[in-house]
């Protein structure tokens, strides 16, 4: 993943991005838990590896499903404090739209796997 598409997902500048990475920035908590998401870390993994240690990976995280990306990216935009009002509300709406549209094609999923 290239940064500019890390620092995208986890809903920040690619220059603040690269201060994380780098060490080289004072870094609010919710700045090392946006970039845990984004990465499929386990909340806290930033400090470990400040300490010395290694990222854990968060095992609910999965790339493999498109719709759990789109609905994380989402969040990040909804919750994103830098971003417009405006947004962060139609962030919210699509949120739903997308849990409303996963879950009817995951019935319909499951009522074709079971003949219903």
């Amino acid at each position: 993943m290239s940064i500019s598409a890390a620092a995208d997902g986890a809903g920040m500048r690619r220059n603040t991005w690269s201060g994380v990475e780098k060490g080289t920035r004072d870094t609010a908590e919710l700045t090392y838990s946006r970039v845990e998401r984004t990465l499929g870390w386990q909340p806290g993994s930033i400090e470990t590896i400040i300490t010395g240690g290694q990222p854990a990976t968060d095992p609910a995280f999965t790339r493999d499903d498109p719709g759990d990306e789109w609905l994380a990216r989402l969040e990040e935009i909804r919750d994103n404090p830098h971003r417009s009002q405006h947004l962060r509300d139609e962030a919210a709406q699509q949120i739903e739209r997308l849990r409303t549209l996963l879950e009817a094609a995951a019935a319909e999923d499951n009522a074709r796997q079971t003949g219903s």
